[in-house]
């Protein structure tokens, strides 16, 4: 499926299945296979559920633009039966779509030529590496790579309240409407095709406080254009729009943004989970997660007999 994870099973109707969506947060590039948050939640859910099936759709750079393409033209083929939207990071001050929203659904050619340029992607190692290589190389000189970070070398700022409230105001008049549109019509495909949506608000690293670790003042470390106190505000506000749409559509909400501790230990950068971080994503995910499955009514009875054989 070029997704991230295990093939799907053959019968697929009587699992327990479910695809993660979201943004590099989500994709976890940097992250090694079997060490993502995306798998350590699947053998977390395996322990209580014998069928289950769990896939990491997230792509690099990808906002709620990216992934309404992704759902209505992928995502409800495959017809999973729960949804995870982790979602926020890359929505923030955007007005329309990103590099990577377009770039990366976009199909490179048509009609007779796809297919063939589809298998030899498929079969030979060298072009899949020297597509990834041009991909990487482009996301460079668009400064949308990941970057490690030394968190005692950050530079420390204030800023002044009178410059802070006019940035929150323009992203409450200007940004969050559209957001919450774009949510709504996530929400919207998942009822449509009877897909049951689990809405996760975005942490960061940064806030109004002292990492416990290092000592480091996390809400004055400049991060590009604010310090950790303003970044933490602004996000904040995107994930609000998820709790209210979460409450609005009546799904469930995953608030991993307040219940992830800040601590420079669980990140690598601003946003991305360093492996302890993606291990303790994947335990606060879990403790929430469970039990919302376990009280899930879904198409098939089959699902609550595979808890049952578990126990």
């Amino acid at each position: 499926m070029g997704f991230r994870g295990e093939p799907p099973p053959k019968n697929f109707a009587e699992y327990l299945t479910i695809i993660a969506v979201g943004g590099s947060t989500t994709a976890c590039e940097l992250i090694s296979d079997h060490k993502t948050w995306c798998d350590i939640l699947a053998v977390k859910l395996k322990s209580k559920f014998k069928s289950l099936w769990l896939n990491n759709a997230g792509l690099d750079g990808h906002s709620t633009y990216g992934h309404i393409v992704l759902m209505e033209d992928y995502i409800i083929r495959i017809r999973p039966k729960v949804v995870l939207f982790l979602v926020g990071a890359n929505d923030i001050g955007l007005e329309t779509s990103r590099i990577y929203d377009k770039e990366q659904l976009k199909k490179p050619f048509t009609g007779l030529v796809e297919p063939l340029f589809n298998y030899l992607v498929d079969k030979s190692e060298v072009l899949n590496y020297s597509i990834n290589f041009c991909r990487f190389f482009k996301a460079k000189r668009r400064g949308l790579i990941h970057t490690l970070w030394n968190f005692n070398e950050v530079n420390q700022s204030d800023i002044p309240t009178e410059k802070v409230i006019p940035i929150i105001l323009e992203h409450k008049q200007k940004y969050l409407a559209p957001y919450a549109e774009r949510l709504n019509r996530l929400m919207d495909i998942c009822r449509l095709n009877s897909i049951k949506p689990v809405l996760i608000t975005q942490p960061t690293v940064f806030g109004d406080l002292v990492d416990q670790t290092t000592g480091i003042n996390l809400a004055r470390a400049n991060t590009h254009n604010w310090n950790g106190k303003v970044l933490w505000q602004i996000l904040e506000l995107y994930n609000d729009v998820v709790r209210n749409i979460a409450a609005q559509h009546q799904v469930e909400l995953i608030d991993l943004a307040r219940e992830m501790p800040k601590i420079t230990e669980y990140y690598y950068d601003t946003y991305h989970f360093s492996n302890t971080g993606c291990q303790k994503v994947a335990e606060i995910i879990y403790q929430d997660l469970y039990p919302l499955l376990d009280n899930m009514q879904f198409p098939t009875g089959k699902l609550r007999q595979m808890q049952e054989d578990v126990r």
